[in-house]
């Protein structure tokens, strides 16, 4: 079903008996089958993730004290944006279980996404500093982010040489060390890191 105005063009890109998905473009032309498929795609993702937190939900109903449950309830708000309440949720598994690295890991990626760097920093401390050695190279890049956001460039690279120390398959870690170098404006070494990301990725 296709209609206009002056300004809008909508059209009902699925539907069946429990979905209706519409979508209205201001340009005027007909929707691509790849944009199409890309957008029913965002929807069901949206939906899984709206059934997910309602199980979560439940569960906690039936066991507040499993901090499992907190902590994957909270990734899906930090995912979808709701930073608030992950923090909450994030915020309620260091009460029960203080030593929970991922943890604190989560609680720095959220500030991170709020552009507090400073908080993000001190959280990033806090994972590497109860230590989970099977996913630490992961926490030295993260840190490595706020470091570098916070222009504090060589402990930012030393971080990220850390982590690639660790794992050197780590594209992000290699494509990290490409941006500091490129805010540092030594855009030769940047430029070797980010073909070492592209290589490894």
């Amino acid at each position: 079903k296709l209609y206009e105005n002056d300004m809008y063009k909508s059209e009902t890109i699925y539907n069946d008996d429990n979905l209706s998905i519409q979508y209205e473009s201001k340009s005027g032309k007909h929707i691509s089958d790849d944009k199409k498929a890309e957008i029913i795609s965002e929807v069901y993702k949206f939906i899984n993730e709206e059934n997910a937190v309602s199980d979560y939900n439940k569960s906690i109903e039936l066991e507040e004290e499993n901090d499992y449950f907190y902590y994957k309830r909270g990734k899906l708000y930090a995912k979808r944006g709701n930073n608030e309440n992950a923090l909450n949720d994030f915020n309620k598994v260091i009460e029960m279980a203080p030593n929970h690295s991922e943890v604190y890991n989560e609680i720095g990626r959220v500030y991170s996404d709020m552009g507090d760097n400073n908080k993000a920093y001190e959280y990033f401390n806090k994972a590497i500093e109860v230590e989970a050695p099977y996913e630490i190279e992961f926490y030295y890049a993260d840190r490595a982010v706020a470091l570098r956001r916070l222009e504090r460039y060589e402990e930012a690279i030393e971080d990220l040489n850390k982590s690639i120390e660790l794992n050197n398959n780590y594209a992000f870690g290699f494509n990290e060390l490409g941006e500091v170098y490129c805010d540092m404006e030594q855009y030769e070494k940047a430029i070797q890191y980010f073909n070492k990301a592209i290589e490894i990725d």
